[in-house]
């Protein structure tokens, strides 16, 4: 689901943005185009959807679909630790970003 699909359903939700060139497997690779965009419930905190842009992010995709159907939280994929180095390392970043610490240079989109 999109931001702007759950906006359209009355969802209070919100999403954040990790680009690509802020992942260090995607600098490493030089594949840093690209972007993760999680969107989430602001009242259950329950992940509701993500897009994937970029080298690699395919994999990646299971990682959203098992938290989502298992009506996880945001929380939970912010306190998981993925293995380095690694595209899904960035998983975490990406969910930490909704603690309100926007990593230097990534600015949620």
């Amino acid at each position: 689901m999109t931001l702007e699909q759950a906006h359209k359903q009355g969802i209070n939700a919100r999403a954040v943005t990790l680009p690509m060139s802020q992942i260090a497997r995607a600098i490493e690779w030089g594949h840093d185009l690209g972007f993760y965009r999680m969107v989430i419930d602001s009242d259950t905190d329950k992940i509701l959807g993500a897009t994937l842009v970029g080298y690699e992010t395919a994999e990646l995709v299971h990682v959203f679909l098992s938290l989502m159907e298992a009506g996880a939280t945001w929380q939970l994929l912010e306190r998981s630790v993925h293995i380095h180095p690694t595209y899904g390392e960035a998983l975490p970043s990406l969910a930490r970003l909704l603690l309100g610490d926007n990593m230097p240079g990534c600015p949620n989109m």
